[in-house]
């Protein structure tokens, strides 16, 4: 859990770029288990961001926050 605003933005940020690189993942996949193993990661890190924008609401939204296949 990140303690300030500046550690839950960088740790958004991570997490933002890791769901863009499973998004290509995900597109690029053929095989279902490997589509599930993508959409699992940035499922996990879409939760990830909402508990830290719950903790640090000046933390603004993004399109990865909620990016559904």
């Amino acid at each position: 859990m990140a303690d300030n605003t500046a550690q839950a933005r960088k740790s958004v940020d991570g997490h933002r770029r890791a769901i863009q690189d499973h998004i290509g993942k995900y597109k690029r996949y053929t095989q279902d288990y490997e589509k599930r193993g993508a959409l699992r990661t940035i499922e996990g890190a879409q939760g990830h961001i909402r508990s830290l924008r719950n903790d640090h609401p000046s933390i603004g939204s993004s399109w990865e926050d909620t990016w559904r296949p």
